[in-house]
């Protein structure tokens, strides 16, 4: 899913994946740009933080507060994802910068569009 990135590719090559396993299962990826090596640095350091109790929290199927239901609905889960729970990373993306370890963490501009990719 994620592979090297030339210059300019992004803008010509979109994200089309597709990952066949075990009695003709599939998994599918798609999306408007591939994915490089930045975006799984940035995947790493959500996971990351994930794991961290002060940056994480997990929202139940049935949402106890109205925020946690409007992060619910932003996700439009769908068949069983909507029985599951979530995990949130609440954290800044000069934080996530910093825990990647970005030269410059204050040059937020590349994090902030591999979360968004």
């Amino acid at each position: 899913m994620f592979r090297a990135i030339a210059p300019g590719q992004r803008r010509r090559d979109k994200l089309d994946a597709v990952y066949r396993f075990g009695g003709g299962n599939q998994i599918e990826f798609s999306g408007p740009e591939p994915l490089g090596a930045d975006d799984l640095r940035v995947l790493q350091g959500l996971v990351a933080l994930a794991g961290v109790e002060d940056y994480s929290a997990i929202i139940e199927p049935i949402a106890a507060t109205g925020e946690g239901n409007s992060l619910r609905t932003l996700l439009e889960p769908r068949w069983a994802a909507n029985q599951q729970r979530v995990l949130v990373v609440k954290s800044s993306l000069h934080k996530l910068a910093k825990e990647i370890g970005y030269a410059n963490p204050r040059d937020t501009n590349t994090v902030r569009r591999c979360v968004e990719r």
